[in-house]
């Protein structure tokens, strides 16, 4: 994890918009996402679900943010369920343009966006 951390140059995010992602970031969670996306297929099927829930710490918070972005961008989770993002002490996960393109995303979806963010005094940015 150490090693992703450091990669902190932005690449372009898949879903255009000028939106970047930082690099590490980027690459720790393009190697779990497919498998993430074909579990909550599964779960949507299997199940009555009625919200799901992304969380994580550190990276891994900054990782669930790009989950639930992803979610909403690529249109995973159908309309009316309730999308809930918790992150606690967070990396910056991208630019000014992803950032402006996530509050486009939860305004326009057909559901319920909650997004948590805890950071202690000097996290940062």
């Amino acid at each position: 994890q150490a090693v992703y951390d450091c990669m902190i140059w932005r690449l372009p995010h898949p879903v255009g918009h000028g939106c970047k992602v930082y690099a590490g970031v980027w690459k720790m969670y393009d190697g779990c996402r497919h498998k993430i996306f074909e579990a909550i297929h599964r779960g949507l099927k299997e199940y009555e679900v009625t919200g799901i829930v992304t969380v994580g710490h550190s990276l891994g918070g900054t990782v669930s943010q790009l989950l639930a972005f992803d979610l909403l961008s690529e249109e995973i989770i159908p309309p009316g369920l309730t999308l809930k993002m918790l992150g606690f002490g967070c990396l910056r996960v991208g630019n000014a343009e992803l950032a402006a393109y996530w509050r486009k995303l939860a305004s326009d979806y057909e559901g319920k966006v909650e997004e948590y963010i805890v950071k202690a005094y000097n996290d940062g940015g």
